[in-house]
């Protein structure tokens, strides 16, 4: 919620396509990876419960990322980018 509220929308503006690009790939792929192990460990589940457990808990929470991100010093605009794409996936 913090992200949300606190984004530049400047810089949001510059990077929402390749957030976009990184969100949606990254999402269905570790959901797919995460099902598929989950399916894989739990053999009775089904493909669909194995998908919808893959899909909750493959979306990261950047939190952790963006903190240090700011202790180091990097540019606004790679934090921008690292919530935004936070912000699309949830």
């Amino acid at each position: 919620f913090e992200s949300a509220y606190n984004v530049d929308e400047t810089h949001f503006t510059k990077v929402a396509s390749a957030a976009i690009t990184y969100a949606i790939p990254g999402l269905l792929v570790s959901t797919l990876v995460t099902g598929t192990v989950i399916n894989t460990l739990y053999s009775d589940w089904q493909w669909f419960e194995a998908g919808l457990l893959g899909a909750l808990l493959s979306a990261t929470d950047p939190v952790a990322v963006v903190a240090l991100l700011k202790q180091v010093g990097t540019g606004s605009l790679l934090d921008t980018l690292i919530e935004a794409e936070s912000l699309l996936n949830d």
